[in-house]
């Protein structure tokens, strides 16, 4: 989220710059200034600032209407409403600059394409530790297995086989490969070491 706010506050800092049909020109000749006390504004500069001012507020809502709707979209708000409220200013903006809506768009096509790499490495990510943990019980599996398997293995050497208990395995183990895994299922089944 911190590349987020980052880029967005890039954007804004973009949008936010005096537009160079607002910065004076310097190859016009500016008449002499005046001291402040001595200045009367006139009528019509007093119109144009206010313009200029309206202008400004109505770009920088514009901008912020559509950081908002970049930041909604990547934490997955539902933009559809969004875009309704914001389809007046964004016309107003694209209207006004054609050439820094080129930078918005290649600009928010990169953040796009960033976001993209981040989810695929992400993934990437839960898919490398979701096999880690697959291997990881596997080997747990055969350890017990190896464990219950000598087990069994010491189990068989003290079963005596004329007692009744070994009378009692060798019919069981008829229904096993071998008396190894008969006596591994039997140990299993009586609670002393599940797999």
């Amino acid at each position: 989220m911190n590349s987020l706010d980052k880029l967005l506050a890039e954007v804004q800092a973009e949008f936010q710059k005096p537009d160079p049909e607002e910065a004076p020109d310097r190859s016009r000749p500016q008449p002499p200034q005046q001291r402040p006390s001595q200045r009367q504004p006139a009528p019509i500069e007093n119109n144009i600032e206010k313009n200029r001012k309206k202008a400004r507020q109505v770009r920088d809502k514009a901008i912020d209407s559509l950081l908002t709707e970049i930041e909604s979209e990547f934490q997955g708000k539902d933009k559809s409403s969004g875009l309704q409220r914001q389809e007046t200013p964004t016309k107003a903006l694209t209207k006004k600059r054609s050439l820094p809506d080129k930078k918005l768009v290649g600009l928010l096509g990169d953040l796009k394409a960033e976001f993209q790499e981040q989810d695929r490495a992400e993934e990437l990510r839960r898919q490398e530790l979701r096999e880690q943990e697959a291997r990881r019980q596997e080997e747990l599996k055969q350890e017990r297995l190896s464990a219950l398997r000598k087990e069994a293995e010491a189990w068989l050497k003290k079963l005596q086989p004329l007692s009744d208990e070994g009378f009692w395995f060798n019919q069981f183990a008829e229904n096993y490969p071998s008396r190894l895994e008969a006596a591994i299922a039997y140990l299993e089944a009586m609670g002393q070491n599940p797999l």
